[in-house]
């Protein structure tokens, strides 16, 4: 289904974001020059993007949020020495997960610390809920995914998240924050950077090394879904995957095995899954679509 409702063509505001539902634009508190929106995500009533410049070269990075009932955006978070970067993060109804980093330098040596956070955007609340500090061959988390009660984390070691190697190898790890439980699933290497995805039990990844990965707890199988990196969505019972490099794509249905594409009219550039919703990105036009359950 071709959504409706967007600006005139040629009428488009630079950094801004459409809401097809209300024909409008979202406000934008603080606007800043020379800034634009980036990784917009969707969940129940609420609406989070972050606030980056064009090249993404400062390291001033914040998140803003908009809540759909009230109509108002705010500021809430911004990269700061205290703060650190932000690498990720996930929007799930009311709260905000988010991977933030930092890094600590002395005369002998360097700490990498990140933190996992959930922040309830109704109340403001903010709790940390994983931290890893590492040094030298210790792992940290560079990556995550929230399906459920289960944060499914990439963990690296602190030496390559500092000098960047050329082979990078990475753990994935799932934390049931429910049972206090850990258990590690898989190992790769060199993580195409924020690709781990999850929802209903199905952990989704991509690597220069592998390709697009996927572990599925029902069955304890993990798959090899293409071999070409690529950005990844989940949705339903779907692995969809859209080339880094090329226009190639493709999905599977992981519980069939059955392979996935969109009608020969439809020329991908960008999947995601938003409210379980699919939405299909084309040079020119937006498509949406309803993934097996």
């Amino acid at each position: 289904m071709q959504v409706p409702g967007g600006p005139k063509p040629g009428s488009y505001a630079y950094g801004r974001i459409w809401a097809s539902h209300l024909h409008a634009y979202l406000p934008q508190p603080g606007a800043e020059r020379y800034r634009e929106t980036y990784d917009e995500q969707a969940s129940g009533d609420w609406i989070v993007w972050q606030y980056v410049t064009m090249d993404m070269s400062d390291g001033l990075t914040r998140v803003d949020a908009y809540h759909v009932k009230t109509q108002r955006a705010s500021e809430v978070w911004r990269a700061s020495p205290a703060n650190g970067v932000l690498l990720k993060m996930q929007l799930v109804s009311n709260h905000l997960w988010y991977l933030t980093e930092t890094v600590q330098s002395s005369v002998k040596s360097e700490t990498v610390e990140t933190e996992l956070h959930d922040r309830n955007l109704e109340t403001g609340a903010d709790r940390v809920v994983l931290i890893s500090a590492a040094q030298g061959r210790e792992e940290v988390a560079t990556d995550f995914a929230v399906d459920g009660s289960t944060v499914a984390v990439i963990e690296e070691r602190a030496q390559d998240v500092l000098r960047v190697p050329m082979k990078i190898p990475f753990t994935l790890e799932l934390d049931d924050l429910a049972h206090h439980r850990a258990v590690t699933v898989a190992h790769g290497e060199n993580e195409n950077p924020t690709t781990l995805c999850a929802a209903n039990g199905i952990y989704a990844w991509s690597s220069n090394a592998a390709g697009v990965m996927a572990y599925v707890s029902a069955t304890g199988q993990t798959l090899h879904i293409s071999s070409t990196p690529s950005y990844v969505a989940v949705g339903g019972h779907e692995v969809w995957w859209h080339a880094i490099n090329s226009d190639a794509y493709g999905g599977e249905n992981v519980l069939t095995g059955e392979r996935l594409r969109f009608p020969s009219s439809v020329k991908p550039v960008g999947i995601v899954f938003s409210n379980g919703v699919g939405i299909v990105n084309t040079m020119h036009n937006t498509y949406t679509f309803s993934p097996s359950a």
